[in-house]
């Protein structure tokens, strides 16, 4: 059971919309770090922006990120801005028909 609920909390893809940015406008797409919990160290990912927002995909799954929660963008120790989570796409959602997976 423990590796079920570990599956549901881990994502390695997140959207995020509203987004602020402290220059005024979006970077642009590439490498970037991000953090989407408070003290959570920063997460090396791939930004791609969207309208009104960005989807973050991440190199390593990321614990419990949370629709209405901040994903915040940084360029080394820069804050860049941020956007709300819109929606993530966890392990489990990526791999559904996993059996190890199942509910």
């Amino acid at each position: 059971m423990r590796l079920r609920i570990t599956y549901r909390l881990q994502s390695k893809q997140l959207d995020a919309v509203d987004a602020s940015w402290v220059s005024g406008h979006a970077p642009c797409a590439g490498r970037y770090s991000a953090k989407t919990r408070y003290r959570q160290a920063d997460a090396a990912c791939e930004l791609i922006p969207v309208e009104d927002g960005f989807q973050l995909r991440f190199d390593e799954a990321q614990w419990a990120a949370t629709p209405g929660q901040a994903a915040v963008l940084y360029q080394h120790d820069v804050c860049l801005g941020g956007a709300t989570i819109a929606g993530v796409q966890t392990l489990r959602s990526a791999y559904p028909k996993s059996p190890a997976l199942a509910v």
